[in-house]
């Protein structure tokens, strides 16, 4: 070896300090690779769904947006990343050319203009932080009114003043029939396409959707009362009144089919439920629990018979029976909603599938299977309407229980 000559690797070989500035430039380059990804970008992972996305981007959008930083050079092309990660994971089409391909199968220009500060705040998705409001876009729209529920849908655009009007009575008009139909909403701003292949030329413009039927537009007054009166004509599900000559054989053929009765008890004195009260439980429970009334001030003996002397509500588990009064859940409130809990956390849970008998019941049966991880939950409750909702002997509903150790 020569002096002052350093030795060189063999041919076709990198030296040491050659590998380490290739390692350090890949690390460099998956570390900006990683952060230019869309879902990194907006903070969400690859399965969240457009409402999430929408919401991780107006987060962003009301604190990063350059009219919020005003002396930020780098402000502008900063907000222009996160809005071309939005409108790209927003439409479906992209977004599955974007999951296939990366950048380099979109459009350059996509995501190139965004809004004023004070649009992200007042204007942007009205009802994304309503969970009772379920805002549909282009990729499921169709697929949710078609579902064989009933749906009642707002289309509304952004920069409609009509439209921010009617947003906190739609809200009411929401919590007062969750459970009982969908409320839905569809931001034309955003789907301008699906909008007008509906029909939609006004905002806001409110329709009910019917699976196999055409959608009936409503033409009336936006006040909270018109618009819960439109949407109860809708409710179809049976309130029986219930007497002498039908009362034990009403009551036997639901016990007989795993059905409950939920009855309220009018008397001259006391409270009962009112018949719009009764619908919406009627369709909040169908399947799974018959709603009936029964008239005390005509019928006192009969009524005398369930020991109830004055207006009163009860549920009536199936093979339930009045000398077994613990089997029974008297109600204390005429609240739609806090009856509708009550008695759904009194039915039984599903059946718990277990590690022994899963394989011997799979081999018969086609299955859904709830699993709930932790302690049972308000949505563990929902779950129990699933058999109902399927109506079909072939499926088993069960749930399974899952253990977490962190």
């Amino acid at each position: 070896m020569f002096c002052g000559l350093e030795p060189r690797a063999p041919s076709g070989h990198r030296s040491l300090p050659q590998m380490k500035l290739l390692l350090v430039g890949w690390l460099l380059a998956s570390v900006w690779a990683e952060a230019q990804d869309y879902y990194n970008l907006l903070g969400v992972g690859r399965e969240a769904t457009v409402r999430e996305i929408r919401q991780a981007f107006k987060k962003l959008a009301l604190t990063m947006h350059p009219d919020k930083k005003p002396n930020d050079k780098s402000a502008h092309d900063a907000f222009l990343k996160i809005n071309r990660a939005y409108e790209v994971l927003k439409d479906e089409d992209l977004r599955k050319k974007y999951d296939k391909y990366g950048e380099k199968g979109l459009d350059e220009q996509q995501g190139g203009r965004y809004e004023s500060w004070n649009y992200y705040r007042y204007d942007f998705g009205i009802y994304d932080e309503d969970l009772e409001i379920i805002t549909l876009d282009r990729g499921d729209f169709d697929a949710a009114v078609n579902s064989g529920e009933i749906w009642f849908i707002n289309f509304y655009f952004p920069r409609c003043s009509h439209c921010h009007q009617l947003a906190p009575t739609w809200r009411e008009v929401a919590k007062e029939m969750d459970g009982v139909i969908r409320i839905g909403a569809v931001n034309c701003g955003d789907n301008g396409h699906l909008c007008r292949s509906k029909g939609i030329n006004s905002y806001p413009s409110l329709y009910v959707y019917r699976a196999g039927q055409k959608p009936e537009k409503y033409f009336g007054d936006r006040s909270k009362d018109s618009l819960l009166q439109f949407s109860m004509q809708f409710i179809t599900t049976t309130v029986t009144e219930l007497w002498q000559g039908n009362v034990f054989t009403e009551i036997e053929q639901a016990f007989s089919s795993g059905v409950g009765w939920l009855i309220t008890f009018c008397s001259e004195t006391g409270d009962c439920l009112e018949s719009q009260t009764r619908q919406k439980l009627a369709g909040m429970m169908e399947g799974l629990v018959r709603v009936g009334w029964m008239d005390c001030s005509s019928k006192a003996a009969l009524c005398e018979g369930f020991q109830v002397t004055s207006g009163a509500t009860a549920y009536f588990p199936p093979g339930s029976s009045l000398q077994q009064q613990g089997s029974v859940l008297w109600l204390q409130t005429l609240d739609s909603r806090e009856i509708y809990n009550q008695v759904i956390n009194h039915l039984p849970d599903l059946p718990l599938l277990t590690k022994d008998t899963f394989q011997s019941q799979l081999a018969h049966h086609r299955w859904l299977v709830s699993f709930t991880f932790g302690e049972k939950n308000t949505a563990s409750n929902e779950h129990k309407k699933l058999k109902a909702m399927l109506r079909n002997d072939h499926i088993q509903v069960h749930s399974a229980s899952v253990a977490v150790s962190l």
